[in-house]
């Protein structure tokens, strides 16, 4: 499997779920990170992060294909 963003969104739009895995993996700790500086407190930071993931889950069914030629 390709390992660039688009690559690991288009599996995850052809129903691989193990592609979100490497969203997930990827970006945890950036993500983590950012939301534990803004509120200082470790498990709600954890538990923001995990919401975080869910959202973009569950929203993902809502993504457009990106057409790199047409920009769109």
């Amino acid at each position: 499997m390709r390992t660039d963003d688009g690559s690991i969104v288009q599996a995850c739009l052809n129903g691989e779920p193990e592609a979100f895995g490497l969203l997930v993996d990827k970006y945890r700790a950036g993500v983590y990170a950012f939301i534990y500086a803004k509120i200082g407190d470790f498990q709600d930071a954890q538990e923001v992060t995990q919401d975080v993931f869910l959202e973009v889950y569950r929203s993902m069914s809502g993504l457009r294909k990106y057409d790199r030629g047409r920009g769109i």
